[in-house]
């Protein structure tokens, strides 16, 4: 059982593989049922990352504005009209 364990991790892909090796499954399908359940994981994560990533893409801009040299000029003015 432990040779068909391996040959069976062996063939998942990277990002399932060391998730189910850690669990030390002693039949293929304890493994199988691992695979699984790290592949939904996988999924989940992946559609969160891309979900953030597009909504990443359309936050406004935090950063004060400077201000432009219209609103320069009338800020000068109030101020030498309140002295």
């Amino acid at each position: 059982d432990t040779f068909l364990v391996t040959r069976f991790t062996l063939g998942l892909k990277e990002e399932l593989r060391a998730a189910v090796d850690m669990q030390l499954p002693t039949t293929v399908s304890e493994a199988a049922s691992y695979a699984l359940i790290q592949e939904e994981i996988v999924q989940r994560a992946r559609s969160n990352r891309s979900f953030t990533t597009r909504t990443a893409f359309f936050k406004p801009d935090t950063r004060p504005s400077t201000p432009t040299a219209g609103e320069l000029w009338k800020a000068r003015q109030l101020k030498e009209y309140r002295h």
